[in-house]
């Protein structure tokens, strides 16, 4: 079947805006310093960037035509390859429907608290072992990235796997209207954007809107933990769904874990419905145990073969920022960096502590160090949050915290002596002081929101130091 998934020809036929030339698609970009040979150039105008700016460059960049508002007056006109329509957001909405409509893949959506991005991506993974596989990429998880996405999604694919991101009450259940998924999954709820909705109860809700626009022949995935896990496998209940799957740690999930225990490999002991299987994991840490259950969900849904699914779950590493686990020679000083830099919530930072807790020393000499900046979004909860987790952290075999961020200083106070690195006022402090901190043969965890950039720690050591 032919590469390309978009003509002129055809998108005449969609009666929206106005086709100029006759050109061909393999895909969608936003980017114009992206954009690859024969991609459709889409030109949104933001607040701070006008996509129009940059057509005559994506054009260059090998870009086979555009999508905007108005033809600029750089670009050729005797040449001239777009389609011109009165909102790029309607037109990329067009598109999308369009091409979820006519193609006949498996179609599988993904949204959570937390763990949304693992569990989006060790699927994807999985199902790749059994045939032309299309996930959401990067961070396109949203009212843009995702009918990008979808419409840039191959005809021949056999599964597609999407990520819906969450801000507030609507946005999962207008994402879910686009992708219109065989099965849906619910990765966890945490207080992630508390300070926008109010409640782990209106997360809850939010989340469960994935069940609302899925097909009622379609399978419900969520985690069965917690008290607001009823409100979940209710509205999935109340949508029609008939095969609703449960997963979690407590003894009533259909898919439980029984026990992961951290060694070179993490261990897996799970109860699949009516039998027990093992596995082992390259991922450390519980949460990615638990984080692999809505996986062998999916498999089972859509009768594959476990032990095949098992094999290649092994085999996968974390993705950067996401718990990926590395090297680093930084002049005589050789240590092991774990990269949890993308985001941070208190679900998910106790569970990175957790994986920095059992990491193993390799000698007397090292030490299990914690790099933290605020985790944000979280409202009324933020201060006792994180005083939370300080006292989780004064009981743990952690040795040193290193900390910046007006949050996090409620953490650092809760710290006994002997565990307090050092506060900072801000990140550029951090860094300076970043390579007198760390010893060889230390364990160092770097971990904080996306908004208080903390990533730049990682950026450092490596551009400073050598991955190994």
């Amino acid at each position: 079947m032919t590469s390309y998934i978009w003509n002129s020809e055809e998108i005449k036929k969609l009666n929206y805006g106005k086709v100029y030339g006759h050109w061909k698609s393999k895909g969608l970009s936003l980017d114009s310093r992206d954009v690859t040979v024969c991609q459709l150039f889409v030109a949104f105008e933001g607040q701070n960037v006008d996509g129009h700016d940059y057509i005559k460059s994506a054009l260059e960049n090998g870009a086979s035509a555009f999508i905007g508002n108005f033809i600029p007056r750089d670009v050729d006109r005797d040449q001239l390859n777009c389609w011109i329509v009165d909102d790029v957001q309607t037109a990329l909405e067009i598109l999308a429907s369009h091409n979820r409509k006519r193609l006949k893949a498996k179609f599988i959506a993904v949204t959570g608290s937390v763990g949304k991005t693992s569990v989006t991506n060790s699927v994807a993974k999985v199902l790749e072992g059994f045939g032309p596989t299309y996930s959401t990429k990067a961070n396109y998880n949203n009212e843009i990235g995702l009918p990008l996405c979808l419409a840039s999604m191959p005809l021949d694919t056999k599964y597609g796997v999407f990520e819906l991101g969450m801000r507030g009450f609507g946005q999962i259940r207008h994402l879910t209207r686009f992708v219109m998924p065989d099965i849906s999954i619910i990765s966890k709820i945490s207080p992630v954007h508390i300070e926008l909705l109010g409640s782990l109860e209106n997360i809850a809700k939010a989340k469960a809107e994935i069940f609302e626009f899925s097909k009622p022949n379609s399978v419900a995935i969520y985690n069965g933990d917690g008290e607001y896990s009823g409100i979940l496998k209710g509205v999935a209940e109340q949508s029609g769904i008939k095969e609703i799957i449960s997963f979690g740690e407590e003894d009533d999930n259909d898919i439980r874990l029984i026990s992961s225990k951290q060694e070179k490999l993490n261990h897996v002991q799970v109860r699949l419905f009516d039998e027990e299987i093992e596995y082992s994991l390259v991922a450390r840490g519980k949460h990615r145990a638990i984080n692999s259950l809505p996986v062998l969900a999916v498999v089972k849904a859509l009768g594959l073969e476990l032990n095949k699914a098992l094999k290649i779950l092994h085999s996968l590493s974390e993705l950067k920022g996401r718990g990926e686990i590395g090297k680093i020679k930084l002049d005589d000083k050789e240590f092991t960096l774990i990269d949890e830099s993308y985001n941070s919530a208190p679900d998910s930072l106790r569970s990175s502590l957790m994986v920095l807790n059992e990491f193993s020393l390799e000698s007397q000499s090292g030490k299990r160090i914690a790099f933290l900046s605020d985790m944000l979004e979280l409202g009324a909860e933020s201060e006792q949050s994180h005083k939370e987790i300080g006292r989780f952290i004064a009981k743990s075999n952690i040795d040193k915290v290193f900390a910046f961020g007006p949050a996090m200083k409620n953490l650092f106070l809760e710290l006994p002596d002997s565990k307090k690195g050092y506060y900072f006022d801000s990140l550029a402090e951090m860094k300076l002081e970043l390579e007198n901190l760390i010893s060889g043969e230390d364990i160092v965890l770097v971990k904080g929101s996306f908004g208080t950039k903390i990533y730049e720690i990682v950026e450092l050591l490596k551009r400073k130091g050598s991955v190994l």
